[in-house]
């Protein structure tokens, strides 16, 4: 199974997909199965990863081997914006 990242545009904004191919025996050709959604950005945070390779059987190694994949090692807080009001 080779894993991949699909991008999608929807009303000029970039969204990001995790997909892998695999041979289907009943039609005999290979099929793109979707694994998951990634978000705005590239990034796997580790329970997103955890359950991709409780879900599918795939090992982190192979995660971390996808091309434009960043797998974080540990979770990352959202950042506080602090909205300037206009005058």
């Amino acid at each position: 199974m080779s894993i991949f990242i699909t991008r999608i545009t929807k009303n000029g904004r970039k969204y990001f997909t995790l997909r892998a191919n695999i041979w289907d025996r009943a039609l005999r050709a290979q099929r793109q199965i979707y694994l998951a959604y990634l978000g705005r950005q590239p990034v796997l945070t580790p329970p997103k990863a955890k359950a991709l390779v409780d879900k599918f059987g795939i090992s982190l190694a192979k995660l971390a081997e996808v091309k434009g994949l960043k797998v974080l090692s540990q979770p990352v807080k959202p950042k506080k914006f602090k909205h300037k009001m206009r005058r």
